[in-house]
């Protein structure tokens, strides 16, 4: 029974993964041009779609993390048009500084 359980587990836990995670790399990989399903295929499934008009915005995150704390997020977006990448960009988010004021724990180590 134990057994049956812990295969159980281990695919649900092989079916929530999303892949290769999005890097600067993998980001810079991705050719303008190539139809949507090369890019599933090349950097895993988006984490948001946005509809904008005639256009679709796939969004894949990056989150770097020091000492066990977030330091800052990527956003890596492609713009789709004709199920095919027309453009891209990044963004960069760091988080709120004000958060951590708000912290019990004086030994916490994103301080």
């Amino acid at each position: 029974m134990k057994k049956i359980i812990a295969v159980i587990c281990l695919f649900l836990l092989a079916a929530c993964s999303s892949g290769k995670p999005m890097t600067l790399e993998s980001f810079n990989d991705v050719s303008l041009g190539i139809s949507t399903d090369e890019l599933k295929q090349q950097c895993g499934s988006p984490i948001e779609i946005k509809h904008h008009g005639l256009e679709d915005e796939y969004i894949y995150v990056e989150r770097i993390t020091m000492g066990g704390c977030r330091v800052v997020e990527n956003y890596y977006s492609f713009f789709i048009q004709d199920n095919k990448v027309t453009r891209k960009s990044i963004r960069t988010q760091k988080p709120p500084t004000f958060n951590l004021i708000y912290t019990e724990d004086p030994n916490n180590p994103c301080l």
